[in-house]
């Protein structure tokens, strides 16, 4: 790297020309942050669940070899017959392969270990979500802090001149030294804040840099495109409904839940019979080393079925059912907590967004009103009808106003982000239009730039209506409508039949796989999904097709899946893209999935 070169970084780091945005700040925390990271290890290793459990499933091979030295004597109680003594050595090896046949438990296991996983790529959905709440409430935090710092400043700067103002009217006999010393309060109580505002904000940054692992950068404030715009739908009783149903807290809790009642029938397995298929090849030899006897080498085999039935186990399987109930009455209190939860989490983010847009629109009046009120008592102080401490008073409000209106901003933004948290769908892509808002050309330690009337839209959505409120197109779209809702219905036959090549073949070949997976890992775990020894029924219930363009379409449906013990009903929303005559999935999400109480 040139001089030249470091010259010109360390030019642009001066003068907040390449200020860091939100993303930036969201990227580098997630290839840093420990807690992020800890998440991921975990989340891998639940994936290996799966083959573990399988296991139980496949057949167990096993070989053994032995040799060994004997040194034998024998001495005989007719004492006419001498003592014998001789040594020789032996030989063996044995192989053996078994077949469990049937074992209720080692199934049970297996459909334990899929919950498991499911369970996994929630938590590792949600430790992303919470990273993305983490690194926005730092870089607002900072923001914020520099607003308090540059208002105190400001705020300190207009009361030393009222100050030095209040010295000199006394010293020519205009003003008392009450004035003087009311503003000598102001003037050092304004700046013993203004030292709080910059501890907080060298407090902020260390907060900061703890989320992105490195010194915190230089970042950029909100920009004049800052726009505030109210949810859509704008009742508050979807989001609060999709909450429940959608929320990653209650998809682990509902994870949970449906592996406490998956344990209860591992348990009662235990009282049924085992029934494996064996095979038994034995070759051995062994020297001379008896009297008269001779060596020998001995080769065997068997095959057969092995059937165990337990029978009694001292009241161990009967404690362990009772214990499982337990365990499951519990995690159904838990998954009834993580649905309220959600709930309120919900709730109190679209109360943030409704009541931001009235208290920025508000304190906003409230800033021009001040101001007018601050120029009002400056002339009425010089024609005698308004005091110093008029003036000291008006300056007061005007600064208060100036911070709760940004402050009000920040926690518009950071209710944005928590109300789409609350429903499960906070993804990086939700930070590109907050991004947007932010001026990279400048940088926050660059102080406000001129006050800027924020833009509210009451009926710009933020973001489109949940997957339900799609709608199918007129009569002139309904044959690609039919075309697709044939191709979701033909993608759902394979995957009942277990067929993973025609299931895979209804994938795009830039078909994006969940978790930032590559598409080999996918389509590995997918097939380790598919290819089990057990029937599976998936059904497709009233699909909802809305055609974006002649080549792309969302169909949305409820999913109902079974498998053994395991029965869900998913809420689906499918992109589909047309590639020639057909149609194939590009991007498949799952909004919501409650699983459904059987007994098999």
């Amino acid at each position: 790297m040139t001089r030249t070169f470091l010259y010109v970084l360390l030019l642009a780091g001066g003068n907040g020309a390449f200020a860091a945005d939100l993303l930036d700040v969201y990227r580098q925390a997630r290839s840093s942050d420990p807690t992020y990271s800890a998440a991921r290890g975990a989340w891998a290793a639940a994936q290996e669940r799966i083959p573990q459990a399988r296991a139980g499933l496949l057949p167990l091979a096993s070989v053994s070899a032995s040799a060994q030295y004997n040194d034998r004597t024998i001495n005989f109680r007719d004492d006419t017959v001498p003592r014998s003594k001789g040594s020789f050595g032996s030989t063996g090896l044995s192989l053996s392969v078994s077949q469990p046949l049937y074992r209720k438990q080692n199934g049970i296991v297996y459909d334990q270990a899929l919950t498991q996983v499911e369970q996994a790529d929630a938590q590792l959905a949600l430790s992303a979500q919470d990273l993305i709440l983490r690194a926005a409430q730092a870089y607002f935090d900072i923001l914020l802090a520099y607003d308090n710092v540059a208002l105190a400043e400001a705020q300190k700067t207009a009361i030393g001149q009222q100050l030095e103002q209040a010295k000199r009217n006394f010293d020519v006999g205009t003003a008392t030294i009450t004035d003087t010393h009311e503003a000598q309060a102001r003037y050092d109580l304004t700046a013993a804040q203004e030292i709080a505002a910059r501890n907080d904000l060298e407090l902020r940054r260390r907060a900061l840099e703890q989320v992105i692992g490195r010194s915190a950068p230089a970042v950029a404030p909100l920009g004049a495109r800052f726009a505030m715009k109210l949810p859509e739908p704008a009742s508050m009783d979807p989001w609060v409904s999709l909450a429940r149903r959608s929320n990653l807290q209650v998809r682990v809790a509902q994870s949970a839940s449906t592996f406490a009642t998956q344990e209860i029938a591992r348990n009662r397995a235990a009282h049924l019979p085992t029934l494996d298929a064996f095979v038994t090849l034995t070759n051995s030899g062994a020297g001379a080393g008896t009297v008269g006897g001779v060596g020998n080498d001995t080769r065997s085999s068997a095959v057969g079925v092995q059937l165990a039935l337990p029978i009694y186990q001292g009241g161990l399987v009967s404690s362990r059912v009772r214990e499982a109930i337990a365990n499951q009455s519990r995690a159904g209190d838990d998954l009834e907590a993580a649905r309220r939860n959600a709930e309120f989490n919900a709730r109190q983010a679209f109360l943030g967004i409704t009541s931001g847009i009235a208290q920025v629109r508000a304190l906003e009046a409230a800033l021009v009103s001040t101001n007018s009120q601050l120029e009002s008592t400056r002339v009425g102080q010089e024609v005698g009808v308004r005091t110093q401490v008029d003036v000291l008073n008006a300056q007061q409000l005007l600064y208060s106003a100036q911070r709760d209106l940004a402050q009000s901003k920040y926690t518009y933004v950071l209710s944005l982000l928590r109300l789409e948290a609350a429903i499960g769908e906070l993804t990086e892509e939700d930070l590109v239009p907050v991004n947007a808002w932010l001026d990279t050309t400048r940088s926050a330690e660059d102080g406000p730039p001129a006050p800027v009337a924020s833009s509210i839209a009451e009926t710009t959505p933020v973001k489109p209506a949940p997957a339900q409120a799609l709608v199918a197109k007129p009569a002139a779209s309904q044959d690609s409508s039919a075309d697709v809702i044939r191709t979701v219905n033909d993608w759902a036959r394979a995957w009942a039949a277990n067929d993973v090549t025609a299931y895979l073949a209804h994938y795009a070949p830039d078909f994006e796989p969940p978790r930032a997976m590559s598409r080999s890992a996918w389509e590995a775990e997918r097939r380790s999904r598919i290819q089990k020894p057990r029937a599976i029924e998936v059904g497709i219930e009233a699909p909802a097709v809305r055609l974006e363009s002649a080549d792309r379409a969302q169909v949305a449906f409820r999913q109902r899946y079974r498998s053994g013990t395991l029965d869900l009903v998913t809420d689906k929303t499918l992109l589909m893209v047309r590639r020639g005559e057909r149609w194939l999935v590009q991007q498949e999400k799952v909004t919501s999935e409650t699983p459904q109480a059987v007994n098999r």
